[in-house]
């Protein structure tokens, strides 16, 4: 595929792709290839035809002419190799192979837990049968601490089964502290009675 390569002027450096037909080369918004940075180049400064290796350039009545290989020509063939020169910009005739594909990117996007993280932030499984008895036990007979402790661990957790079991532990464990709590004050006051079983309603003891 050839290209106009900038060798001097302002589009040095830059590359232009040359298609087969006709190119109408210029300052004009209308030409094909638009060179409104090189004010030296006529609105419609020349013409280029093409037909695979075949080029040909022709003066469309610029003002400073057309230029190949340094000689002033009304109309010229341009061959791979051939320099170009309309104004003050210089152009090299190159075969240059097409640029490549980009990559494609893909977009990997990971499943994301329904609930919070636990606290080493990735999704923790659900505890085993025994385990979870362990824990109802403890909530039961132990609610202060360990039944709160246990129950406020699991509902942080992601897995929705762990957050359960925190649930239910909470309840389980408010309900055996009110419970104990209860047989405390019903312990106390039969031990009051056996001791002070004389005690008036105005805590009168006989004396």
């Amino acid at each position: 595929m050839p290209y106009l390569v900038g060798l001097t002027g302002p589009y040095t450096g830059q590359a232009f792709e040359v298609k087969d037909g006709r190119m109408t080369l210029g300052r004009g918004p209308g030409c094909d290839l638009v060179l409104d940075q090189d004010a030296a180049v006529s609105r419609a400064h020349a013409i280029l035809e093409t037909s695979g290796s075949i080029a040909q350039i022709q003066d469309a009545g610029s003002l400073h002419g057309v230029w190949v290989n340094g000689k002033q020509t009304a109309q010229a063939h341009l061959r791979l190799g051939d320099c170009l020169q309309v104004g003050a910009s210089v152009f090299q005739l190159l075969l240059m192979p097409a640029p490549p594909d980009p990559p494609v990117r893909l977009k990997v996007i990971l499943p994301q837990a329904t609930g919070a993280p636990d606290a080493g932030g990735a999704l923790d499984q659900p505890v085993s049968a025994w385990l979870e008895c362990l824990c109802y036990l403890a909530a039961l007979l132990l609610p202060i601490p360990f039944g709160f402790m246990i129950a406020f661990s699991y509902r942080k957790k992601a897995h929705p089964a762990n957050r359960q079991l925190g649930t239910t532990c909470l309840i389980v464990s408010l309900l055996s502290t009110l419970l104990q709590v209860g047989i405390s004050v019903l312990l106390v006051q039969s031990i009051l009675r056996q001791l002070f079983p004389l005690a008036g309603p105005m805590g009168d003891f006989g004396f």
